[in-house]
């Protein structure tokens, strides 16, 4: 999904699994990816305990830039819906059904599609609390 990107990419993830978003091709497209200041990752996990985010080659490389963006859904939450996504851009978008289980379906131009789970991901987000460089930016913020 990164190499096809042209703006931006939502993810709803339970830990961002490092087996996956730790390999060198997915980090190298990631990367690929941000080097555009336009291009936007915003990540929701469910677990964003600093044992999660710590020591995971993903977080490691990208947390830091200024153009994504990494939150924690609230655990009153994460009861309320049992899938993962991402979305790429307005138009694709790939959703587990099951968050319990690695089976997913990828659909690429499905604008309507993509936009019902934009809005899925919008819903959970403002709730969500930031974590990693995004959280000492806003807390630098709220102190100014």
């Amino acid at each position: 999904m990164f190499e096809h990107a042209n703006e931006s990419v939502s993810i709803l993830s339970g830990k961002l699994n490092p087996r996956v978003y730790g390999q060198s091709e997915v980090i190298e497209q990631a990367s690929l990816f941000l080097a555009e200041p336009d291009h936007k990752l915003r990540v929701l996990v469910e677990d964003g305990s600093e044992s999660s985010i710590q020591d995971h080659p993903f977080f490691e490389k990208f947390i830091a830039y200024k153009n994504v963006e990494v939150r924690e859904v609230p655990a009153a939450y994460q009861d309320l819906y049992k899938f993962h996504f991402l979305v790429m851009d307005s138009d694709s978008y790939r959703f587990e059904a099951d968050k319990s289980e690695c089976v997913a379906v990828a659909v690429f131009g499905d604008k309507a599609g993509a936009k019902n789970v934009a809005n899925i991901f919008e819903s959970l987000w403002a709730p969500s609390t930031p974590i990693g460089a995004s959280s000492q930016s806003e807390a630098i913020r709220s102190v100014a």
